[in-house]
Protein backbone atom coordinates (compact mmCIF):
# COMPACT_ATOMS: atom_id res chain seq x y z
CA UNK A 1 0.00 0.00 0.00
CA UNK A 2 3.09 2.63 0.49
CA UNK A 3 4.31 1.46 -2.73
CA UNK A 4 1.27 2.40 -4.44
CA UNK A 5 0.33 5.98 -2.61
CA UNK A 6 3.88 6.60 -3.48
CA UNK A 7 3.82 6.03 -6.74
CA UNK A 8 -0.18 8.10 -6.77
CA UNK A 9 1.92 10.95 -5.30
CA UNK A 10 4.77 10.86 -8.06
CA UNK A 11 2.13 10.85 -10.97
CA UNK A 12 0.43 13.64 -9.65
CA UNK A 13 3.79 15.84 -9.04
CA UNK A 14 4.58 14.70 -12.31
CA UNK A 15 1.44 15.91 -14.21
CA UNK A 16 1.27 19.35 -12.20
CA UNK A 17 5.39 19.70 -13.58
CA UNK A 18 4.02 18.42 -16.88
CA UNK A 19 1.29 21.26 -17.45
CA UNK A 20 3.08 23.62 -16.07
CA UNK A 21 6.21 23.69 -18.01
CA UNK A 22 3.87 23.31 -21.11
CA UNK A 23 1.78 26.54 -20.28
CA UNK A 24 5.50 28.19 -20.21
CA UNK A 25 6.75 26.77 -23.39
CA UNK A 26 3.72 26.96 -25.90
CA UNK A 27 3.21 29.98 -28.12
CA UNK A 28 0.82 31.70 -26.29
CA UNK A 29 -2.25 34.05 -29.19
CA UNK A 30 -2.12 37.60 -27.98
CA UNK A 31 -5.60 38.66 -26.89
CA UNK A 32 -7.11 40.35 -30.34
CA UNK A 33 -9.58 44.21 -29.18
CA UNK A 34 -12.53 42.46 -30.03
CA UNK A 35 -11.83 39.42 -27.52
CA UNK A 36 -10.54 42.27 -24.77
CA UNK A 37 -13.79 44.07 -25.59
CA UNK A 38 -16.35 41.61 -25.60
CA UNK A 39 -14.72 40.45 -22.45
CA UNK A 40 -14.64 44.12 -20.60
CA UNK A 41 -17.96 44.81 -21.97
CA UNK A 42 -20.03 44.54 -18.64
CA UNK A 43 -17.60 46.23 -16.34
CA UNK A 44 -17.10 48.63 -19.05
CA UNK A 45 -20.88 49.07 -19.36
CA UNK A 46 -21.62 49.10 -15.57
CA UNK A 47 -18.71 51.95 -15.26
CA UNK A 48 -20.08 54.07 -18.01
CA UNK A 49 -23.71 53.92 -16.07
CA UNK A 50 -22.43 55.21 -12.77
CA UNK A 51 -20.55 57.69 -14.34
CA UNK A 52 -23.76 59.09 -16.28
CA UNK A 53 -25.68 58.93 -12.62
CA UNK A 54 -23.25 60.58 -11.45
CA UNK A 55 -23.18 63.48 -13.75
CA UNK A 56 -26.95 63.47 -13.71
CA UNK A 57 -26.93 63.76 -9.91
CA UNK A 58 -24.52 66.00 -10.01
CA UNK A 59 -26.06 68.57 -12.56
CA UNK A 60 -29.47 67.49 -10.52
CA UNK A 61 -27.66 69.32 -7.51
CA UNK A 62 -25.98 72.53 -9.37
CA UNK A 63 -29.69 73.01 -10.24
CA UNK A 64 -31.10 73.23 -7.04
CA UNK A 65 -28.22 75.33 -5.57
CA UNK A 66 -28.81 77.28 -8.45
CA UNK A 67 -32.62 78.11 -7.74
CA UNK A 68 -31.74 78.02 -4.24
CA UNK A 69 -29.39 81.16 -4.50
CA UNK A 70 -31.64 82.89 -6.90
CA UNK A 71 -34.23 82.75 -4.22
CA UNK A 72 -31.79 84.16 -1.45
CA UNK A 73 -31.02 86.77 -3.54
CA UNK A 74 -34.50 87.84 -4.61
CA UNK A 75 -35.39 87.60 -0.60
CA UNK A 76 -32.37 89.77 -0.02
CA UNK A 77 -30.46 87.03 2.16
CA UNK A 78 -26.44 87.03 2.13
CA UNK A 79 -26.35 83.00 3.23
CA UNK A 80 -25.22 81.01 1.08
CA UNK A 81 -27.29 77.88 -0.35
CA UNK A 82 -24.87 75.43 1.34
CA UNK A 83 -25.10 76.95 4.78
CA UNK A 84 -29.34 77.80 4.43
CA UNK A 85 -29.42 73.58 2.75
CA UNK A 86 -27.10 72.61 5.76
CA UNK A 87 -29.36 74.43 8.90
CA UNK A 88 -32.60 73.07 6.59
CA UNK A 89 -31.38 69.26 6.81
CA UNK A 90 -30.38 69.58 10.62
CA UNK A 91 -33.42 71.61 11.74
CA UNK A 92 -35.92 68.67 9.92
CA UNK A 93 -33.89 65.81 11.36
CA UNK A 94 -33.88 67.04 14.92
CA UNK A 95 -37.30 67.87 14.63
CA UNK A 96 -38.18 64.40 12.90
CA UNK A 97 -36.03 62.55 15.94
CA UNK A 98 -37.63 64.48 18.38
CA UNK A 99 -41.25 63.90 17.57
CA UNK A 100 -40.42 60.23 16.83
CA UNK A 101 -38.64 59.76 20.64
CA UNK A 102 -41.68 61.40 21.79
CA UNK A 103 -44.56 59.87 20.03
CA UNK A 104 -42.63 56.53 19.94
CA UNK A 105 -42.47 56.65 24.10
CA UNK A 106 -46.19 58.20 24.71
CA UNK A 107 -47.15 55.99 22.01
CA UNK A 108 -46.01 53.55 19.29
CA UNK A 109 -42.65 53.12 18.16
CA UNK A 110 -44.16 52.78 14.38
CA UNK A 111 -46.63 55.50 15.00
CA UNK A 112 -43.09 57.41 16.52
CA UNK A 113 -41.70 56.72 12.88
CA UNK A 114 -44.55 57.56 11.08
CA UNK A 115 -44.53 60.52 12.56
CA UNK A 116 -41.00 61.53 12.52
CA UNK A 117 -40.66 60.89 9.09
CA UNK A 118 -43.72 62.89 8.32
CA UNK A 119 -42.04 66.15 10.36
CA UNK A 120 -39.01 65.56 8.92
CA UNK A 121 -40.50 66.19 5.30
CA UNK A 122 -42.73 69.01 6.45
CA UNK A 123 -39.88 71.08 7.65
CA UNK A 124 -38.39 71.75 4.78
CA UNK A 125 -41.40 72.34 2.93
CA UNK A 126 -42.79 75.35 5.66
CA UNK A 127 -38.95 76.75 5.20
CA UNK A 128 -39.30 77.01 1.40
CA UNK A 129 -42.82 78.42 1.88
CA UNK A 130 -41.24 80.95 4.65
CA UNK A 131 -38.67 81.61 1.98
CA UNK A 132 -41.08 82.11 -1.01
CA UNK A 133 -43.41 84.40 1.29
CA UNK A 134 -40.09 86.29 2.26
CA UNK A 135 -39.34 86.81 -1.80
CA UNK A 136 -42.84 88.01 -2.30
CA UNK A 137 -42.39 90.31 0.27
CA UNK A 138 -39.74 92.06 -0.55
CA UNK A 139 -40.85 92.07 -4.31
CA UNK A 140 -43.85 94.18 -3.23
CA UNK A 141 -41.48 96.33 -1.07
CA UNK A 142 -39.39 97.57 -3.87
CA UNK A 143 -42.84 97.61 -6.04
CA UNK A 144 -43.70 100.17 -3.27
CA UNK A 145 -40.49 101.96 -3.59
CA UNK A 146 -40.53 102.25 -7.77
CA UNK A 147 -44.20 104.15 -7.72
CA UNK A 148 -42.60 107.09 -5.69
CA UNK A 149 -39.35 107.13 -7.63
CA UNK A 150 -41.22 107.69 -10.64
CA UNK A 151 -43.25 110.35 -9.39
CA UNK A 152 -40.51 112.04 -8.60
CA UNK A 153 -39.24 111.80 -11.91
CA UNK A 154 -42.24 112.25 -13.99
CA UNK A 155 -42.47 115.85 -11.73
CA UNK A 156 -38.33 116.63 -12.66
CA UNK A 157 -39.33 115.75 -16.10
CA UNK A 158 -42.22 118.41 -16.09
CA UNK A 159 -39.88 120.88 -14.79
CA UNK A 160 -38.05 120.26 -18.18
CA UNK A 161 -35.46 118.58 -16.82
CA UNK A 162 -33.25 116.04 -19.21
CA UNK A 163 -34.55 112.19 -18.91
CA UNK A 164 -30.72 111.09 -17.26
CA UNK A 165 -30.41 114.27 -15.28
CA UNK A 166 -34.16 113.69 -13.66
CA UNK A 167 -32.86 110.18 -12.88
CA UNK A 168 -29.55 111.38 -11.39
CA UNK A 169 -31.45 113.75 -9.19
CA UNK A 170 -34.33 111.52 -7.61
CA UNK A 171 -32.01 108.54 -6.88
CA UNK A 172 -29.42 110.65 -5.48
CA UNK A 173 -31.97 111.83 -3.01
CA UNK A 174 -33.63 108.63 -2.76
CA UNK A 175 -32.71 106.39 0.53
CA UNK A 176 -34.75 103.22 -0.43
CA UNK A 177 -32.97 100.14 -1.47
CA UNK A 178 -34.36 99.80 -5.01
CA UNK A 179 -33.15 103.62 -5.25
CA UNK A 180 -29.69 102.17 -3.82
CA UNK A 181 -29.90 99.39 -6.34
CA UNK A 182 -30.98 101.74 -9.41
CA UNK A 183 -28.27 104.63 -8.79
CA UNK A 184 -25.43 101.97 -8.78
CA UNK A 185 -26.60 101.26 -12.06
CA UNK A 186 -26.64 104.67 -13.41
CA UNK A 187 -23.17 104.76 -12.23
CA UNK A 188 -21.83 101.50 -13.84
CA UNK A 189 -23.29 102.78 -16.99
CA UNK A 190 -21.14 105.81 -16.94
CA UNK A 191 -18.16 103.40 -16.99
CA UNK A 192 -16.44 103.14 -20.71
CA UNK A 193 -17.14 99.92 -22.11
CA UNK A 194 -20.21 98.94 -20.15
CA UNK A 195 -24.08 98.36 -20.62
CA UNK A 196 -26.10 100.73 -21.10
CA UNK A 197 -28.53 102.07 -17.80
CA UNK A 198 -31.70 101.15 -19.56
CA UNK A 199 -29.67 97.09 -20.19
CA UNK A 200 -29.23 96.99 -16.77
CA UNK A 201 -32.32 98.52 -15.58
CA UNK A 202 -33.68 94.94 -17.33
CA UNK A 203 -31.22 92.88 -16.09
CA UNK A 204 -32.09 94.65 -12.28
CA UNK A 205 -35.73 93.76 -13.14
CA UNK A 206 -35.48 90.23 -14.24
CA UNK A 207 -33.28 89.70 -10.48
CA UNK A 208 -36.03 91.55 -8.69
CA UNK A 209 -38.66 90.42 -10.42
CA UNK A 210 -40.09 93.56 -11.21
CA UNK A 211 -42.27 93.87 -14.21
CA UNK A 212 -42.82 97.33 -14.25
CA UNK A 213 -38.77 98.17 -13.90
CA UNK A 214 -38.37 96.32 -17.01
CA UNK A 215 -41.32 98.61 -18.70
CA UNK A 216 -39.10 101.36 -17.67
CA UNK A 217 -36.12 100.40 -18.76
CA UNK A 218 -38.12 99.79 -22.29
CA UNK A 219 -39.52 103.29 -22.44
CA UNK A 220 -35.47 104.35 -22.04
CA UNK A 221 -34.05 102.40 -24.62
CA UNK A 222 -36.80 103.63 -27.31
CA UNK A 223 -35.79 107.25 -26.11
CA UNK A 224 -32.24 106.70 -26.54
CA UNK A 225 -32.94 104.77 -29.73
CA UNK A 226 -35.31 106.83 -31.72
CA UNK A 227 -35.24 110.06 -29.45
CA UNK A 228 -38.58 110.14 -28.28
CA UNK A 229 -39.64 111.51 -24.57
CA UNK A 230 -40.54 109.25 -21.62
CA UNK A 231 -42.59 111.91 -20.11
CA UNK A 232 -45.70 110.23 -20.96
CA UNK A 233 -44.34 106.77 -20.25
CA UNK A 234 -43.19 107.73 -16.72
CA UNK A 235 -46.48 109.29 -15.95
CA UNK A 236 -48.86 106.33 -17.44
CA UNK A 237 -46.38 103.60 -16.16
CA UNK A 238 -46.29 105.39 -12.45
CA UNK A 239 -50.49 105.72 -12.80
CA UNK A 240 -50.29 101.61 -13.38
CA UNK A 241 -48.46 101.67 -10.16
CA UNK A 242 -51.28 103.45 -8.23
CA UNK A 243 -53.49 101.68 -9.11
CA UNK A 244 -51.86 97.99 -8.43
CA UNK A 245 -51.22 99.56 -5.23
CA UNK A 246 -54.68 100.61 -4.60
CA UNK A 247 -55.85 97.31 -5.23
CA UNK A 248 -52.85 95.60 -3.47
CA UNK A 249 -54.13 97.46 0.06
CA UNK A 250 -57.97 96.67 -1.02
CA UNK A 251 -57.34 92.50 -1.19
CA UNK A 252 -54.81 93.18 2.10
CA UNK A 253 -57.91 94.93 3.86
CA UNK A 254 -60.51 92.38 3.07
CA UNK A 255 -58.17 89.69 4.15
CA UNK A 256 -57.25 91.37 7.44
CA UNK A 257 -61.43 91.44 7.89
CA UNK A 258 -61.61 88.19 7.57
CA UNK A 259 -59.18 87.25 9.74
CA UNK A 260 -61.02 89.40 12.17
CA UNK A 261 -64.40 87.98 11.83
CA UNK A 262 -63.83 84.72 11.88
CA UNK A 263 -62.80 84.21 14.58
CA UNK A 264 -64.76 86.60 16.35
CA UNK A 265 -67.82 84.62 15.20
CA UNK A 266 -65.90 81.18 16.68
CA UNK A 267 -64.78 82.69 19.50
CA UNK A 268 -67.44 85.18 20.55
CA UNK A 269 -70.84 84.44 18.81
CA UNK A 270 -70.55 80.50 19.48
CA UNK A 271 -70.40 80.89 23.22
CA UNK A 272 -72.68 83.36 23.42
CA UNK A 273 -75.70 81.38 21.28
CA UNK A 274 -75.05 78.38 23.79
CA UNK A 275 -75.33 80.46 26.86
CA UNK A 276 -78.97 82.16 25.42
CA UNK A 277 -79.78 78.58 24.40
CA UNK A 278 -79.12 76.60 27.42
CA UNK A 279 -82.13 76.78 29.06
CA UNK A 280 -84.25 76.37 26.34
CA UNK A 281 -82.38 73.20 25.48
CA UNK A 282 -82.72 72.27 29.31
CA UNK A 283 -86.31 72.55 29.15
CA UNK A 284 -86.73 70.33 25.77
CA UNK A 285 -84.44 67.52 27.92
CA UNK A 286 -86.57 67.15 30.73
CA UNK A 287 -89.78 67.13 28.59
CA UNK A 288 -88.94 64.53 26.35
CA UNK A 289 -87.06 62.63 29.17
Amino acid sequence: MADLFGIAIAACAGGCGATSAYALLAPARAPGVKDWLRRRGPTVGRTRGALQAALTGAAGLARLRAGLAVRLERAGLKESPEAVAGLGLLAALVTGAAIAIAVGLLIDPVAGGLSGCLVAVAVPALLLHRLNAAVEARRQRLLGELGPILELVSLELSGGAPPMLALESVLGRSRSELGAAMRAQLIGSRVAGSASFDGRLDQLADRFQLPPLRSMAMILGLSRDYGSGIGHGVRALAADLRRARRRRVIELSRGALNRVLIPAAVGVLLPFMAILLFPAVAVLVRSFA
